[in-house]
């Protein structure tokens, strides 16, 4: 019951994600507040985070914010500031808080140094500020809210900390900063992934504000514009540092005023060409389809075959035990929402490519019998260097007459560490091919690749939202489990990757 609990809310959530509805933009009020700590009397100087503050507060200022900003702070100046920003956001729509300078993580928890801070033992951390605060003071915002810690530098101090405190407490002090998840409505951003280092960069500012300030005032949807600067961040430095993105976002907010053709084409003419090209392969998958449709009859009953794992790759399609699947489904007689549970069997096979000899992809065959509805998805690397894609992945529906609608939409693809946890997307872009049958070209921009493969192999499960023809909402989630382990690893080593 609880689990029912829980899912309704979040499947609430889904179905607003989905709408996709605007959010408005300049008829807000807007509040930031943006530090940057240069000049440390007990910790080595740091170049930019002062110039960080100032072009940020006048990049801000321009793009309709009151800034509170403040450099080269002692704690009770940080404090002041707080204070300050607490209560500019307890009436805004929109609030921001952009930190450049030394911060460090103790037992989980990320602490961010004023320039006058000394630390003899963890007592001494009272005299930091805490980032957790200020999550709390944006919370107040009504529509979004933005983190962003440049704040990932070597930090001395902490070694300092860790040897006075022993060994065994000293285990609680990590390099770089803690993860933090982004509560609903909220971006968090991170100079370098959690637990890393950031480079301070030899020019006015660090290659992470370089980034923010290059695209902050661009008129597009917010979360395209903090992922167009995590790639900047990455390419800029020679693939060394990756930015660590949250987004927990309903809706679409965009800073500038939203272009007219927003509403007509996709932002990024990167995904209009992934888009068109998609859509030119629907013959090919046509009769690809077709093709299949002959070897394997399309309504076969899912087997299931436990067998060990090859040491090459194979020349035929291996299969694994099934690992657990389920359809939670809105319902308009029932709030909680509604569970149907079934199965999913996974396996390596191999696929053609034209011009080319065959690769290994990974196949899932969901089955959940008592709503009548079966998935086949397939996951490969996209071998065609016309499409703008690193892998794609094929989704077949199969329904039964007693499933009573179609499918009308797959928005997108999630992965997640549990079924309980909120999934974080793919990026990527869902085109739809024919009846039931859909096509996900995965983004093959260096940022969105990286994570998107480290997603694949680390998280545990899927989850596909799906849109039917009645306009009813649902969610399969996946499992992967050891089965689907085995298949993605033995797919990857066989892709490079």
């Amino acid at each position: 019951m609880k689990r029912i609990l829980a899912l309704s809310g979040w499947l609430l959530v889904w179905l607003c994600a989905v709408a996709l509805t605007p959010l408005p933009a300049l008829a807000d009020k807007r509040v930031a507040l943006v530090i940057g700590n240069s000049a440390y009397v007990n910790a080595p100087r740091l170049i930019n985070p002062k110039n960080d503050a100032e072009d940020v507060s006048a990049a801000l200022k321009r793009s309709g914010f009151d800034v509170i900003s403040g450099t080269d702070l002692t704690k009770s100046a940080m404090e002041n500031a707080t204070i300050k920003f607490s209560r500019a956001a307890r009436d805004a729509d929109v609030a921001i808080f952009y930190y450049s300078g030394h911060a460090m993580q103790f037992a989980g928890t990320n602490y961010l140094m004023p320039i006058d801070a000394k630390l003899t033992d963890e007592a001494d951390l009272r005299l930091m500020v805490r980032a957790d605060e200020i999550i709390a003071d944006l919370q107040q915002a009504k529509t979004l809210r933005i983190l962003v810690l440049d704040s990932c530098r070597d930090n001395p101090l902490a070694e300092d900390l860790k040897r006075s405190i022993g060994r065994t407490r000293g285990a609680g002090i990590s390099r770089g900063l803690a993860k933090i998840d982004s509560p609903q409505g909220m971006i968090v951003a991170y100079a370098t992934q959690a637990g890393r280092t950031a480079d301070d960069g030899s020019g006015r500012n660090s290659p992470y504000t370089t980034a923010f300030l290059k695209h902050i005032e661009e008129s597009d949807e917010i979360g395209t514009v903090f992922r167009r600067i995590s790639g900047d961040v990455y390419n800029s430095t020679k693939q060394s540092q990756l930015p660590e993105l949250s987004l927990s976002l309903i809706g679409e907010y965009y800073l500038k005023d939203k272009p007219k053709v927003a509403a007509l084409t996709p932002n990024s003419d990167e995904v209009a060409a992934l888009q068109a090209r998609l859509r030119a392969l629907e013959a090919q998958l046509k009769e690809k389809a077709k093709a299949d449709a002959v070897v394997v009859p399309p309504v076969a009953p899912l087997q299931k075959q436990a067998i060990a794992m090859p040491s090459t790759i194979p020349s035929g399609p291996v299969a694994f035990d099934t690992q657990r699947a389920v359809l939670y489904e809105e319902d308009k007689s029932n709030p909680q929402g509604i569970q149907y549970y079934g199965t999913v069997t996974w396996r390596t096979e191999n696929v053609a490519v034209k011009g080319a000899p065959s690769e290994l992809a990974v196949r899932a065959d969901v089955e959940i019998p008592k709503r009548g509805i079966k998935l086949s998805m397939l996951f490969r690397r996209n071998a065609d260097a016309s499409l703008p894609a690193s892998h794609t992945v094929e989704f077949k529906f199969d329904l039964q007459p007693s499933f009573g609608t179609s499918i009308a939409n797959v928005p997108g693809l999630l992965m997640k560490v549990n079924e309980q946890a909120r999934g974080t997307p793919l990026a990527g872009l869902v085109v739809k091919v024919s009846d039931n049958y859909f096509l996900s070209g995965l983004s093959n921009v260096d940022a969105d690749k990286v994570k998107n493969i480290s997603l694949l192999k680390d998280r545990s499960w899927f989850d596909v939202p799906i849109a039917y023809g009645n306009a009813q909402r649902s969610i399969l989630a996946v499992e992967k489990g050891p089965n689907g382990e085995r298949a993605f690893k033995e797919a990857f080593a066989a892709w490079n990757e």
